[in-house]
């Protein structure tokens, strides 16, 4: 029965509309990512990252900061062509060699400093304990998540903190979910087999089970590969290194209280966007109820997410939208929290109400 549910979720044109979906995010990705002038620039930066990245060792730094001093000395000198591309340098230039340098040795000195500049944050956070400032048992606990943080390793975080921050796919997968989802809903009533089903009420609690056991397959694996190919074209145009290192190493995830690695973090935040699909999947499924065709469910959906979106909650619900927002939640924001409660608390209503009520193709005979 499962086999057959899922074949009618899945066609040939629901297949093509996932391609072309797919084809516009990869499609989006390289443009937004498209460093146009500046690819020399980066090419130059890649080449310097590749030689420091790892271990942070001194020779490292001092390989960074020696190399940087040298540009600086050049450029100061006035020594240099602005319009020549210059074969002996990183990215063509001097002065963008300079540039890139810095930046890249201020960002190894970030990392490099990093647990002295944990111990700055705690050593304020204990003055404010002791001036009864702040509540004491948070920060306390606060305190010990981050002492004794250290990092030991840099690698270039571009990549990888672009691929958390991107969030196009995301609107696309809704997109698609809601389409397809509402469409599988409506399968029964569209070939008036509704009626036949509903004879019984064996089959219909069968059916019910079912369709929600589909609903979260589909969106599961849907989700996962959006996933999957975002990161393979990040990864594709950065090299994304690192992955085991701990998301703090992240300058956006500085002061996270979590502990896990930079792959974990992702693993999570996929578990975190099924939970918000799933919610939508779910709610479809309840509109089924009081809504008596696709259309209207489609447009109640979008129209709700747009309305959502004018009132400025859209960017604070990081289950389902923007993967940045998940900055937030996790950089102790606790509004995006009471939103991630929220949301849970409402799918599991919905599941319980889908159940009493016999939302799924249940009806009046």
């Amino acid at each position: 029965m499962i086999v057959y549910e899922y074949k009618k979720l899945i066609n040939l044109k629901s297949i093509l509309f996932l391609f072309v979906l797919i084809v516009i995010n990869c499609a989006y990705i390289i443009q937004t990512n498209d460093f146009g002038d500046m690819e020399s620039y980066y090419q130059g930066y890649q080449e310097v990252v590749s030689i420091v990245e790892g271990p942070i060792t001194q020779q490292n730094v001092d390989f960074i900061y020696d190399e940087r001093q040298a540009a600086i000395d050049i450029v100061q000198v006035g020594n240099y062509e602005t319009e020549v591309f210059d074969e002996s340098t990183y990215t063509g230039y001097i002065y963008a060699d300079m540039n890139m340098l810095d930046e890249l040795y201020q960002d190894l000195q970030r990392v490099y400093l990093y647990g002295s500049s944990m111990d700055e944050k705690i050593t304020v956070l204990e003055e404010n304990i002791e001036k009864n400032i702040v509540d004491e048992e948070y920060y306390t606990a606060l305190i010990n998540i981050l002492s004794n943080r250290q990092l030991t390793e840099y690698y270039d975080t571009m990549g990888v903190e672009t691929y958390i921050n991107y969030s196009f796919s995301s609107l696309l997968l809704l997109f698609f979910i809601v389409m397809i989802v509402s469409k599988y809903m409506y399968y029964e009533k569209d070939n008036n087999m509704d009626s036949i089903i509903l004879t019984t009420s064996l089959g219909r609690r069968k059916l019910k089970e079912v369709k929600i056991i589909i609903i979260f397959i589909f969106i599961s694996l849907v989700t996962v590969l959006f996933s999957c190919c975002d990161f393979i074209m990040h990864d594709f145009i950065y090299q994304i290194n690192g992955l085991s290192n701990p998301i703090y190493s992240l300058s956006s995830f500085a002061s996270t209280s979590l502990t896990l690695s930079i792959f974990q973090f992702i693993i999570l935040q996929t578990v975190l966007k099924i939970m918000g699909f799933l919610f939508v999947g779910l709610l479809i499924a309840y509109l089924v109820f009081y809504v008596s065709n696709q259309t209207s469910v489609v447009i109640s959906i979008l129209l709700g997410i747009f309305m959502i979106q004018k009132i400025h909650c859209f960017y604070q619900i990081p289950l389902i939208t923007s993967n940045c927002d998940l900055f937030l939640f996790f950089n102790f924001y606790i509004d995006t929290f009471y939103w991630q409660v929220v949301m849970g608390f409402v799918s599991l209503v919905l599941l319980i109400l889908m159940y009493r009520k016999k939302v799924i193709l249940d009806a009046k005979i």
